[in-house]
């Protein structure tokens, strides 16, 4: 292929920056291009300023103050035009009497005609500006391209187009090695405090180690830091595959290289073989440094903090002394607002999705907890197909991201993961003082680490995933996050091996809800608990409480989770299991009390007396409020005696007669909106059932067609007797209140959406 020639003019992406980093940018270009020291005002406060600097001035010439006033667009083909600069005149008019405006800069990523741009330099002149200056985006793409350490300190610019726009084709392919797939996320990368400590740092030691948890961007750091370098005339940049892909490609006798090593202590564990490398290699760094090469590395917190003891004095000095080390994840709320706006804007969410999250985009990233990873799933439909666009909901995404959580733990090493289910099945109370237990060994087993590696494990993800707290009486780990618990539970349970373990730390509520016996009817997603471990799931239900909200969680799940064995063995604990009040009111064929009991009745353990108790709940139900619900039910309908059912099914049949009376009795009983709504629930259903039930029956179609029109001649009437209400509020609104900006601030998002 032939090298050709860029041309100065050729244009960047520079409309999907939004308004807040294109003002950035043009601070910086203020700085690096023209020299002068910038200071940047609020815009509800600017007074018609978007940045001011100071510069020679006729009068002082020592110092004098210009504005630079910032028009951006999110229009690609925008071009300036003359009228743009009314609504300024008054503003330039009141900068020129304050001795604010010797010199104007209207700065633009527009383009720029050569006629206009004369026409409004003669307009600045008519308002009193002695230097009035148009620069639009042809000059900025200049700048861009002729300044290095702009690109750095904007680097954002790498991902605005090709390449090739802004570097020659050499450099271009260089940096298309370096940054790999991140060429994309450099389009909506913010160039963070940590960004600016990496390069401080770097500079001062030739050594930067970037520590933060997954997702926080360290990568994407290293990945500019050398960029940066391999734009410098002479210099070049290699990404290493760890210490010994280090230790082949650098030479003692060359200078000016700049070595990243990604994951420099392992990747999602430590490794002992990396460890004892740099122990070896850590002098030769030093000699390196002093030679004029500079080295970036990377790594995750609890990896590095369990390396750092082992490399004792052989670390860097600057590494020891934790000079050279820059936390990733440390964000300002002015970082997250910008990191979240670039996602949004940039990501593939509809214009209406973006206009109805807007409004909560600058308290979502207010969030502690807010990393990078999480604007980039807010941007992508795929993460947020089931996503409200309520502030509750995208806190709540916020706040507890547990997929990309599970992840993330199943990416620790063996023994960190054992750590994590040593915690969990202690039900997040490890005592952190008291010698290893049955439990460890339970543990260390599961995993097939040893108890001392456990204990030091532990150590490792202090502070990053578990934390020791302590009262008056004792210390221990707890997670440092209930949502760990949530990951951990759902990783255990998945994984058939770690059933055990899953079974011991779990709440009795998750137990409930998501396990399902081996023999009984297999649940999607469920945790399947194998025979051998009953036993230990019979002792786990026996904690629950006999208070109504849990006796109906545990009849759910012995009628539609539990297997004959498990039924016999919890019975066998408990036999007064049926005497538990559920408190149940709805339809009875979905009282998770009587099925159960019918679950007893078919493997013989319902006592005969109990059974003719439900009997009679079901006729007194039908009788009384209709509830027809568990004829369709074969199990409930297996409760009653054979001659009792035959009884039974005469009683039904003679009802259908008294059906008008039936519906009469709900009328007159109706005392507002609610009752003409709710009360012919009941009587409606059971109309379908009988219908199905004596279809045989030559009399019955008849009636029961009556039935169906008493029926909605007294719904009529009630609805007309009872109008629907208009609800009126007049209380406070509990749900949270979204921060708003002052009236006179713009907030960062205000363009998100277009």
């Amino acid at each position: 292929m032939v090298a050709q020639a860029q041309g100065p003019w050729t244009s960047l992406a520079l409309h999907t920056l939004g308004w807040k980093a294109f003002q950035d940018l043009g601070a910086q270009v203020c700085e690096e291009v023209l020299g002068r020291t910038v200071s940047i005002y609020r815009e509800a406060q600017d007074g018609g300023q978007d940045a001011v600097f100071l510069m020679a001035s006729a009068k002082n010439p020592k110092t004098g103050v210009g504005t630079v006033q910032c028009k951006f667009t999110s229009d690609p083909g925008r071009r300036l035009r003359i009228s743009d600069l009314n609504r300024e005149e008054e503003a330039v008019r009141g900068l020129v009497a304050s001795g604010q405006a010797e010199t104007y800069v209207l700065l633009t990523n527009m383009g720029v005609d050569a006629p206009v741009a004369v026409s409004l330099r003669a307009r600045l002149v008519e308002l009193g500006v002695k230097f009035p200056h148009i620069l639009g985006g042809e000059f900025l793409t200049w700048s861009i391209r002729r300044s290095a350490h702009l690109r750095a300190l904007v680097p954002r610019v790498y991902g605005l187009g090709d390449l090739s726009t802004i570097l020659d084709e050499r450099r271009a392919a260089q940096t298309k090695h370096l940054l790999g797939h991140l060429v994309d996320t450099l389009k909506v990368y913010v160039p963070t405090g940590a960004h600016r400590n990496a390069i401080r740092r770097l500079a001062e030691s030739g050594i930067v180690l970037l520590l933060g948890e997954p997702a926080t961007g360290k990568s994407t750091i290293a990945a500019i830091l050398a960029t940066t370098m391999a734009e410098e005339e002479g210099h070049e940049s290699l990404k290493c595959e760890g210490p010994m892909d280090l230790s082949d490609r650098w030479n003692p006798n060359e200078r000016n290289r700049f070595y990243w090593v990604d994951d420099a202590f392992g990747a999602t564990q430590t490794r002992a073989d990396y460890v004892d490398h740099w122990i070896s290699i850590m002098p030769k760094v030093q000699a390196a440094i002093a030679s004029g090469n500079r080295f970036v590395l990377t790594s995750r917190r609890h990896i590095y903090e369990a390396v750092k003891s082992k490399l004792g004095t052989r670390n860097h000095p600057a590494l020891k002394s934790e000079r050279a080390i820059v936390d990733v994840g440390d964000l300002t709320n002015h970082e997250r607002q910008q990191i979240l706006y670039n996602h949004i804007k940039a990501g593939q969410q509809t214009t209406a999705w973006k206009n109805a999250v807007a409004p909560h985009l600058d308290a979502i990233a207010t969030e502690s907890r807010f990393i990078p990873e999480i604007a980039r799933r807010l941007g992508d439909p795929l993460y947020t197909a089931r996503l409200g666009v309520s502030h509750a909901s995208l806190l709540a995404f916020v706040r507890a991201p547990k997929p990309h959580l599970i992840e993330v733990i199943e990416e620790l090493g063996r023994v960190h993961q054992a750590a994590l289910a040593l915690v969990y099945i202690h039900r997040s109370q490890l005592p952190a003082n008291a010698g290893s237990d049955v439990t460890w060994d339970l543990v260390a087993n599961a995993y097939g680490v040893d108890k001392i590696s456990l204990g030091e494990a532990l150590l490792e993800i202090d502070k990053s995933f578990v934390v020791r707290t302590t009262d008056q009486h004792k210390t221990w780990w707890t997670f440092k996050h209930p949502t760990i618990v949530d990951a951990q539970s759902e990783i255990l349970g998945r994984r058939p091996e770690l059933t055990e373990l899953y079974l011991r730390g779990a709440h009795w509520r998750d137990i409930l809800s998501e396990v399902v016996c081996f023999d009984a009817e297999i649940i999607k997603d469920a945790v399947v608990i194998p025979s051998t471990q009953l036993s230990l799931l019979v002792s786990r239900l026996r904690e629950i409480p006999d208070e109504p909200e849990a006796n109906q969680s545990l009849y759910e799940f012995l009628a539609t989770r539990a297997s004959d064995d498990c039924l016999r063995a919890v019975l066998a604990l408990d036999p007064d299991l049926l005497h538990r009040d559920n408190q149940y009111w709805s339809k009875l064929a979905y009282d998770p009390k009587l099925r159960t009991a019918a679950r007893l009745y078919r493997i013989g353990l319902l006592a005969d007396e109990f059974r003719e108790q439900l009997v009679d709940r079901m006729r007194s139900r039908f009788s009384s409020s209709l509830d027809a619900s568990f004829l369709e039910q074969s199990s409930l309908l297996d409760l009653f005696d054979p001659r009792d059912l035959m009884r039974f099914t005469m009683e039904v049949r003679n009802t259908l007669p008294a059906l008008e009376d039936h519906a009469r009795s709900i009328e007159e009983n109706a005392s507002d909106h609610y009752d003409a709504e709710m009360g012919f629930d009941d009587y409606r259903s059971a109309v379908e059932i009988f219908e199905e039930l004596f279809e045989e029956d030559e009399e019955a179609p008849s009636l029961i067609e009556n039935a169906k029109y008493v029926m909605d001649a007294a719904t009529d009437r009630m609805k007309a007797r009872f109008p629907k209400p208009v609800p009126v509020w007049s209380g406070k609104d509990l749900a949270p209140e979204v921060p708003k900006a002052p009236a006179s601030a713009r907030s960062i998002f205000s363009d998100v959406a277009r």
